[in-house]
């Protein structure tokens, strides 16, 4: 019987596993496997930081248009949600194609209005928003869907009785959608 983290749960492993998993092989394996999270762990802190009140509230605006009735919902709730469920090797890919130098469609768009191109992935200047754009772009759908969610629990017939007494929609906003959704 072999014991792994934590000491106190027995795991029955085949005797090839025995030297593969002894605790000296486990821990370096599993401190060389974080150890460029370690190192760059202020960089990614600093990204989160930016990247989760951006998405949320990217998100919960999104959802509110796409709650109301308007026309091809369902085909921007889909094109909204996709990048959520896109596999992080095509997206990355996508993004490495717009923010490319040199045939990058971002860089074509600056150059059409004037402005000069920019290195978006090795600029240090554009490096941490061209990071930023992308987890915000990732995330949003998600946030999306959990606002959306909430929001369509709330009744239509508060919206109705405050538009009935006046109320304009960021006051409906401010006070029936955002305390009922939290």
């Amino acid at each position: 019987m072999l014991y792994l983290y934590p000491p106190d749960v027995p795991m029955i492993l085949p005797l090839s596993w025995k030297r593969r998993m002894s605790p000296p092989l486990v821990f370096r394996r599993i401190f060389l496997a974080t150890l460029p999270v370690l190192i760059s762990a202020q960089s990614r802190d600093e990204i989160d930081q930016r990247t989760v009140p951006a998405s949320v509230i990217l998100g919960l605006c999104v959802a509110t248009i796409l709650n109301q009735q308007i026309r091809l919902r369902s085909f921007f709730r889909t094109v909204t949600y996709l990048p959520w469920v896109m596999s992080m090797v095509v997206a990355s890919t996508l993004w490495r194609w717009l923010y490319s130098r040199e045939y990058g469609l971002l860089n074509y768009f600056l150059n059409q209005i004037g402005l000069p191109g920019s290195y978006w992935h090795t600029d240090p200047a554009t490096a941490m928003l061209s990071v930023i754009i992308v987890g915000v772009w990732k995330s949003v759908g998600w946030n999306v869907v959990v606002f959306l969610a909430g929001l369509q629990g709330i009744p239509t017939s508060l919206y109705e009785a405050a538009q009935i007494d006046g109320a304009n929609s960021r006051q409906q906003f401010a006070y029936i959608t955002l305390p009922l959704h939290s």
